[in-house]
């Protein structure tokens, strides 16, 4: 799995030296600055785990943005057929992560008053 996971790395990479990748075993995550360069970075995954017979999965899988815009923009985004949902939040590799502004300063006031 870590060769696939290095390879596939360098697959989206490819795409633009600004794709940021972050893996761990099957979780993979990317972080672009554009929907386009996200749909384009998707796109090419797809097309790299299908040539491994492998397959992803649109349900386990999520986008965010930092933006009311960015996120309206990423409603449109599909994987293998299957729309993505946005998350404002998401626990990953167990750790509740916000991805607004607005969750984040909600969570450290929570946090602080335990």
């Amino acid at each position: 799995m870590v060769a696939l996971t290095v390879l596939a790395a360098h697959v989206m990479q490819q795409i633009s030296p600004e794709v940021t990748v972050s893996m761990f075993a099957d979780n993979w995550a990317v972080v672009v600055e554009t929907v386009q360069m996200l749909v384009r970075v998707i796109t090419s995954l797809e097309q790299f785990v299908e040539c491994l017979g492998m397959k992803l999965s649109p349900g386990k899988s999520w986008t965010w943005g930092t933006s009311a815009n960015l996120r309206r923009n990423l409603r449109d985004v599909t994987m293998c057929g299957g729309s993505v949902p946005v998350q404002n939040s998401a626990k990953d590799l167990g750790c509740d992560v916000a991805y607004t502004k607005k969750l984040a300063k909600k969570t450290s006031n929570a946090r602080l008053a335990k």
